[in-house]
């Protein structure tokens, strides 16, 4: 699998399982607030988590710090304070980051959860 949007969507369902098998219930996935999108929503006893997914190939180097920028946050906080207003959510909101890296046939998991707070311009 060498497109990296098939990537990014199996990446996508991987984390989504991942959370899963944690005990959050899964709300939506890829939501979209106008020219945004949020790759997975779901709910936990206390929150409300907006999750960003980051797929890797295991061959490809890359800053942690960098994979959700300050402009990227701002816009996946935009658009989870219009899923909040819409939803008319009652719960804490989080901000979470998951990342997916390929290594040969298995993906290794890490998640991080508090991972950016809502961003202001």
């Amino acid at each position: 699998m060498n497109n990296s949007h098939e990537l990014g969507k199996l990446g996508e369902n991987l984390a989504a399982d991942y959370l899963k098998s944690q005990g959050y219930t899964i709300v939506d996935q890829n939501w979209k607030s106008e020219r945004y999108e949020v790759d997975i929503i779901c709910v936990n006893k206390e929150n409300i988590v907006f999750v960003e997914v980051k797929t890797h190939d295991s061959n490809k180097l890359f800053d942690i710090r960098k994979l959700v920028d300050k402009e990227k946050q701002r816009k996946i906080t935009l658009s989870a304070n219009r899923y909040v207003r819409w939803k008319n959510i009652t719960l804490d909101v989080r901000f979470d980051i998951i990342i997916v890296i390929k290594q040969k046939e298995n993906y290794d998991i890490q998640h991080i959860p508090d991972a950016f707070y809502c961003v202001r311009r």
